[in-house]
């Protein structure tokens, strides 16, 4: 007879993969370095508000960052790395995703309001992050990281966001 434990299970699922840094808003695919264009803001439904955040510096550039706000989740654009992949200055990507809504699931069906536990068996143990006074599991691949902010025991924001650093 043959068994299976959810110690097994977490450790085969704990390596992130492109599939991780996707998710879908109101019918709308998106995933981290996709383009960002008029098309894909308006499918994702009304925006609250928009913002320029600044100019970050990375390595020896300077890249634009603005935030897009809407109902349940936020979208950071930036031109990053335009001068190395040959793009426009003025064409952006999706550099970071944050979701705050229980309406909007992992590509592994985690959602604000998951318990703890079944973050760690669908995603593995992860690194945690306790740095101002806040209590994040985080999971790195692909260039990416995806992060989840434990309260009570429960997922309360979920982040994904490029690492331009690796």
């Amino acid at each position: 007879m043959t068994t299976f434990s959810i110690a097994s299970a977490a450790q085969v699922q704990s390596t992130v993969n492109a599939a991780d840094f996707s998710l879908t808003i109101n019918n709308q695919k998106v995933s981290l370095e996709n383009s960002w264009n008029d098309l894909i803001k308006k499918r994702l439904g009304a925006q609250e508000s928009e913002a320029f955040v600044g100019d970050v510096p990375v390595g020896n550039s300077i890249y634009k960052y603005y935030q897009h706000n809407y109902s349940g989740f936020s979208i950071y654009t930036s031109n990053l790395e335009w001068d190395k992949q040959h793009r426009d200055v003025d064409t952006y990507i999706i550099a970071q995703i944050t979701i705050d809504s229980p309406e909007i699931k992992t590509s592994r069906g985690v959602k604000v309001g998951t318990s703890k536990d079944v973050l760690v068996r669908k995603y593995g143990k992860g690194t945690v992050d306790t740095s101002d006074e806040q209590y994040w599991i985080y999971y790195d691949g692909e260039g990416k990281r995806i992060s989840f902010q434990i309260e009570g025991g429960k997922v309360s924001h979920i982040m994904m966001v490029i690492n331009p650093d690796d």
